[in-house]
């Protein structure tokens, strides 16, 4: 019903101007994989930016997706909501040295400074994951996994294409 609807916005109203008396700080409210989110919730977020405090916005909103994000936004029936958009950015996916090195920093972060892979393996793993990070890590993470349960130290590409179908 739409008078649930009002009271929703009513409250968040209260507790965002709750949150900016006692911290003087605009929240932010994050939303990770927002090229999930239908239209209809996206008019629901945009309808959250028109809330202010004398001149300043409530807010501050982050949608974080993959490209469909920027491809649904675009849409003309977003329109309302791609005006409010102060910035959008987009990151690309990772050349096969940039894969390497992520590898390299992931393994140094967890105190590997010299990281399990053979070149064959990195290899691998960039053609597998397209340099897209979340594949990376699931195909690393994967591939550790494997070696492990073969009593391996060092991730060979035949390793690594091994887990393929867990992918």
């Amino acid at each position: 019903p739409k008078w649930i609807k009002k009271d929703l916005l009513d409250q968040v109203k209260n507790t965002l101007d709750y949150l900016y008396a006692e911290s003087g700080e605009q929240p932010i409210l994050l939303i990770d994989e927002s090229h999930l989110l239908k239209e209809i919730i996206l008019d629901e977020i945009r309808l959250m930016t028109n809330i202010h405090f004398n001149t300043k916005k409530a807010i501050t909103i982050i949608l974080i997706g993959h490209t469909q994000l920027q491809k649904m936004i675009s849409l003309s029936i977003n329109d309302s909501i791609k005006c409010r958009v102060g910035i959008s950015y987009h990151i690309s996916s990772f050349n096969s040295q940039e894969t390497n090195k992520y590898i390299k920093f992931r393994c140094g972060a967890a105190g590997n400074k010299t990281p399990p892979f053979t070149d064959d393996a990195l290899i691998t793993i960039h053609q597998l994951s397209k340099g897209v990070t979340k594949t990376i890590n699931k195909i690393v993470n994967l591939s550790l996994l494997c070696g492990y349960n073969k009593n391996e130290k060092i991730i060979t590409g035949e390793i690594v294409q091994s887990i393929t179908n867990e992918l």
